[in-house]
């Protein structure tokens, strides 16, 4: 797993994924990245040999707010004003050679673990078009957070999901301690130990330092 948004080459393979993605399901790509990313902003890219095979772009809280704040201002704050740091998934999408579930769980994993534990983000959002809830639903643990609505960037019908981060812990624990019968995408994710080495890995080679905690 790579940080695209240090090396030109990797985002735009990203972007171009993203594109395709979106183009495939019927949809309008979203708007070309500015050239300056959004603070707090880190897109993820998990590469093969032939380049990237998948992409996710993690938005940490800043002072501009979330992309989401654009339709779903009030849902999010509700969850602000209970002491939450929040944060956001964006321009996620995979290849359609590549092994799925493999990579899916593997980028969500990373943006789990920066999320936690470099940003000490509690909630994380996401808006899905509303055909795919139940993705989110059935392997993430994602829940409908805000009504139908029309999201601009892309000009498509959207739904707010949402996930607390403890809640991810809880089935990442759970998971390993009983695998029979799960089928989320969490019986995938890294254990504890092999967690800590990639946010310590991640901190060494990206040469960044995690955020200060914040108490409510």
């Amino acid at each position: 797993m790579r940080l695209a948004c240090a090396d030109p080459e990797l985002l735009r393979q990203a972007d171009a994924l993203v594109a395709r993605a979106y183009t495939h399901r019927g949809l309008q790509p979203p708007p070309l990245r500015p050239q300056a990313h959004r603070d707090g902003e880190m897109v993820f890219a998990a590469c093969d040999s032939e380049g990237v095979i998948g992409t996710l772009t993690l938005g940490v809280d800043r002072a501009d707010g979330l992309l989401a704040d654009e339709l779903y201002h009030e849902e999010i704050n509700e969850v602000r004003r209970q002491g939450a740091r929040v944060c956001e998934v964006t321009r996620f999408a995979v290849d359609s050679c590549a092994p799925s579930r493999d990579v899916i769980a593997a980028i969500f994993n990373v943006a789990f673990i920066l999320a936690r534990n470099l940003h000490h983000c509690t909630d994380a959002f996401i808006e899905v078009n509303p055909r795919h809830t139940g993705f989110y639903r059935r392997l993430l643990g994602y829940r409908i957070a805000g009504p139908l609505r029309t999201c601009p960037r892309v000009h498509a019908p959207a739904v707010l999901m949402h996930i607390r981060l403890d809640d991810v812990e809880r089935r990442i624990a759970e998971t390993r301690r009983n695998a029979e019968g799960d089928r989320s995408l969490y019986r995938l994710f890294m254990s504890p130990d092999e967690q800590a080495r990639i946010l310590n890995r991640w901190i060494r080679i990206n040469a960044v330092e995690p955020d200060p905690v914040i108490h409510a």
